[in-house]
């Protein structure tokens, strides 16, 4: 009766899910999983029977849920034919009891377009800038910056006429031309934010839902990534503690290494970036970007961070002004030495109530 009630229960439910053993082998899913992906064959496996429709592959999900024994969630793009790709988040919840592991619960979840950010919060975007750096650095940055919005844009008005002409459906071409005012408002945003780097502006700290800004991240450079056929992956703890911040800032950052790695993949024969979160404990959060490319010579690592230095074909300021947001959060942001294959960029920002501690003068 317990079951039946379950899975009663759990075909309530809009989000689909699915159950599976203690070896991985689906066990039930319910009709909104069913509805999205079709009924898996008994006994498979997710590897099995997301074969050529989600990437990454969920297993590695699984298997890191299983083998810690803590709940992850992860980010994966499925494509149906005659669908537009579509992105989902994913939640592997291990069902155990004591040091028994009976299996696990994996929930599906559709990510929500972000709703449009308020003007204030846009204009002051790189305000704090000018207590980090040189005037002359900073402008040179935001030229550095304003360079990424501008290229995707003229990516998208290349693509656009073909669309028209191939007579393709509104929709696909209502999500480009989106994508094109996304961008548009990003460039107008760091122009302004320049103009008023010599007037100063007030904080705007609030409390960040970290994993939000990293899938904002990945969707502004996603369109970038596929044009380079470079597969991001994403994996992060279901509970990540919020950080008090910046979300435009910490976004920057982000943004900034995401870009680097798809470059330094490029001419790669695997192409791939992962991205992972943790919390550390309840006092910091560790962010990693990790990409498959040639990595960083060892005479480079003292200098890599420092301006005019880094960043491909561009003018080498992204690292060194996303160190500087980086300190200015109260984070570390550096990059792991010897590494046997690519670049890692580890970023730990303060978890919000070390941050409260730190603004009200008590140690924590």
């Amino acid at each position: 009766m317990g079951d039946r009630r379950l899975y009663l229960l759990a075909d309530s439910l809009p989000l689909a899910v699915a159950y599976l053993d203690d070896a991985g082998h689906f066990r039930f899913t319910n009709r909104a999983f069913q509805r999205r992906f079709g009924a898996p064959a008994a006994n498979s496996r997710p590897s099995q029977f997301f074969a050529g429709l989600c990437s990454p592959d969920i297993e590695e999900f699984l298997d890191r849920a299983f083998a810690e024994g803590k709940s992850f969630t992860g980010l994966v793009y499925c494509s149906r034919a005659d669908e537009p790709t579509e992105r989902l988040r994913v939640q592997i919840v291990p069902d155990a009891e004591g040091d028994r592991l009976w299996g696990a619960f994996m929930i599906f979840g559709r990510i929500e377009d972000r709703a449009p950010v308020p003007a204030a919060t846009r204009d002051d975007r790189f305000v704090q800038m000018q207590r980090m750096a040189r005037l002359g650095e900073i402008a040179a940055g935001m030229a550095h910056e304003v360079r990424q919005p501008l290229s995707a844009i003229r990516n998208y008005a290349d693509v656009l006429p073909r669309m028209l002409e191939a007579g393709e459906p509104a929709s696909r071409i209502g999500t480009l031309v989106r994508a094109i005012q996304t961008q548009a408002t990003r460039a107008s945003n760091i122009i302004t934010q320049a103009r008023e780097l010599v007037g100063g502006g007030a904080d705007t700290f609030s409390e960040c839902d970290v994993l939000q800004v990293i899938y904002s991240s990945i969707e502004i450079t996603e369109r970038s990534a596929r044009a380079a056929d470079v597969e991001v992956r994403c994996a992060a703890q279901s509970a990540l503690p919020p950080c008090r911040g910046h979300a435009g800032q910490l976004e920057q950052i982000l943004v900034n290494l995401i870009g680097n790695a798809i470059e330094a993949v490029a001419n790669s024969d695997i192409r791939a970036i992962r991205i992972d979160a943790e919390a550390l404990d309840d006092r910091a959060i560790r962010i990693r970007v990790a990409d498959t490319g040639p990595g960083v010579p060892a005479d480079d690592l003292d200098v890599i961070f420092q301006a005019f230095r880094s960043g491909g074909d561009g003018m080498g300021m992204g690292l060194s002004v996303s160190r500087r947001l980086a300190e200015y959060h109260g984070g570390q942001l550096w990059i792991e030495p010897d590494r046997e294959r690519g670049a890692c960029f580890v970023l730990d920002l303060p978890a919000d109530a070390v941050v409260r501690d730190s603004e009200s003068g008590t140690a924590s």
